[in-house]
């Protein structure tokens, strides 16, 4: 019988991309998880699994072990600079998700019928110490997941290890926001974006150019209302 397999990591695009798969795919869905994960990452791996499988309309399998290519989502920022310690997609490795932002992804996984608390204990951070399921809150993932999450659904109930918006002194924290700043202040018009390798067929830069603009106007929102606690400014 044919199978259709898709990574599994527990960040958000895979948890929502496995949610859309296993209500649209014709063939059960095996999905493939990290093949060496601490006690509490594998505990959540399992948690999402759940929450996918009690959602599907066709059988779902989890399985350990190495993805080898195929389709795998990676949020649309993540198109442009790989960060720090994920390693590039295998050849061949379709994204799905490359014209689509952090909150459109939320809604996405809304609609594949994914509970808000469940997308909230998806995991982004790049940075965290163990237990790797944490989020500390001020490196660009977790600057871009919680963007994405305030878009779609007017909060996020991340429990962050360190918060942004309430720092005196903290080199990595201050840095690390002024670099998101300093990305969202240049204007890109002119500036040639490279369509990725992963990129769906007939990508355009153009299409590319709005879906990046689309996410940086996530984070511009996130930043004018110190990550969702005070109203966005009215328009005079």
């Amino acid at each position: 019988m044919a199978e259709e397999i898709v990574p599994f990591t527990g960040d958000p695009d895979s948890v929502v991309h496995a949610a859309e798969r296993a209500r649209a795919s014709p063939y059960p869905l095996i999905l493939i998880g990290p093949g060496e994960a601490a006690d509490g990452h594998a505990r959540r791996i399992r948690e999402l699994f759940a929450a996918v499988e009690s959602t599907a309309t066709r059988p779902v399998r989890l399985h350990h072990g190495i993805y080898d290519g195929g389709t795998a989502p990676a949020h649309v920022l993540r198109a442009l600079t790989l960060p720090p310690g994920m390693d590039p997609p295998p050849d061949g490795t379709v994204n799905p998700y490359l014209l689509v932002t952090a909150g459109e992804v939320v809604r996405r996984g809304l609609r594949a019928g994914l509970p808000a608390p469940v997308l909230t204990r998806t995991i982004s951070c790049t940075r965290a110490p163990c237990p790797s399921t944490a989020h500390c809150g001020h490196c660009p993932a977790c600057l871009t997941r919680r963007a994405g999450l305030l878009a779609a659904l007017g909060r996020d109930n991340t429990p962050y290890l360190s918060d942004p918006w309430n720092v005196v002194d903290h080199d990595d924290t201050l840095r690390d926001q002024e670099t998101v700043r300093d990305w969202l202040r240049r204007d890109l018009i002119g500036v040639e974006l490279r369509i990725p390798a992963t990129a769906p067929p007939g990508t355009s830069a153009e299409r590319l150019r709005e879906a990046v603009e689309r996410g940086r106007n996530e984070l511009r929102r996130m930043f004018d209302t110190g990550g969702g606690r005070r109203s966005e400014p009215s328009a005079a």
